[in-house]
């Protein structure tokens, strides 16, 4: 692109610790790179004060345009069938869950279930083919479990769900009123809380979320998410809120308004972009 003229942007840029780390051995390579770019447009200021270190000259701070996205999508009748079937049973939800979050999902279901008997546990693996492992251990564990890839049924005495399939978290975001995020209560870094919010869905994570740490602590101050230390804080959090209907209810809307709120991003990323085709259409840059 240098050697043609091509000028270039770079958008919704991140760089972790690690990487600015690594970048850093080789500041000459780093700032050669970066020097491809004529403006950053970074996620977060953190990242800006990085990706600056490693020599970059015009770097913005616009947002992430993943806070941007459109709320997942659901199948209707897939939606209303399970509506039907769940009724007005209490539920909680797994989403997202990684290898060690098992041990956790049984410390919260037989937690929930001992103050409000009949709750059904919701889990939605992050990698659909773990639905069997994860059955398993929780069948070791005691539970009566259902899966849905093979077409289980939530009978009576259900008490875990896995929703091992792809495609489909939307919906299990949409049939509960709350959300604890998989890979936060073990060192993975925790998934994208705005998801949730985004649905008007009250949202618990653990110390975990490195990996969504500024967007994590946005929804804490603004009441959209509870932030817990460990298992038992998540089993204590998410038991509270479903005794907590109105608690829970001002999370969910805290959520919402915050995620809309995020919606500017994809207009100023827009602007950017569109000013920036403008001089090329004027022909005033190469």
């Amino acid at each position: 692109m240098q050697r043609r003229g091509i000028p270039a942007l770079l958008l919704n840029g991140r760089m972790s610790e690690r990487s600015c780390r690594r970048w850093s051995h080789v500041p000459g390579t780093a700032q050669w790179l970066l020097g491809s770019f004529e403006t950053i447009y970074v996620q977060t200021a953190a990242d800006g004060e990085r990706f600056r270190a490693l020599g970059a000259a015009d770097v913005r701070c616009i947002g992430n345009l993943k806070q941007a996205a459109p709320p997942l999508p659901v199948d209707t009748k897939a939606l209303a069938d399970m509506r039907s079937v769940l009724g007005t049973r209490p539920c909680w939800l797994m989403a997202s869950t990684h290898p060690g979050d098992e041990a956790i999902i049984t410390l919260i279901q037989r937690a929930v279930a001992a103050r409000f008997p009949g709750t059904l546990g919701l889990v939605v693996p992050r990698h659909p083919e773990r639905g069997m492992a994860v059955a398993e251990a929780l069948i070791r564990d005691g539970f009566k479990v259902a899966r849905r890839s093979i077409g289980d049924v939530i009978a009576a005495n259900t008490e875990i769900y896995i929703a091992d399939t792809l495609g489909e978290l939307g919906l299990w975001y949409r049939l509960s009123p709350l959300a604890a995020m998989g890979g936060s209560l073990i060192p993975h870094g925790g998934q994208n809380p705005m998801e949730p919010a985004r649905l008007g869905i009250a949202v618990v994570f653990g110390p975990h979320m490195f990996n969504f740490a500024e967007l994590s602590a946005d929804l804490v101050t603004r009441g959209a998410a509870l932030q817990v230390p460990d298992a038992q804080g998540m089993a204590s959090a998410l038991s509270d809120l479903l005794g907590d209907s109105a608690h829970m209810t001002a999370m969910g809307k805290a959520g919402e308004a915050y995620a809309n709120e995020r919606n500017a991003v994809l207009t100023d990323m827009e602007e950017a972009v569109l000013h920036r085709l403008t001089k090329l259409d004027r022909g005033n840059e190469p």
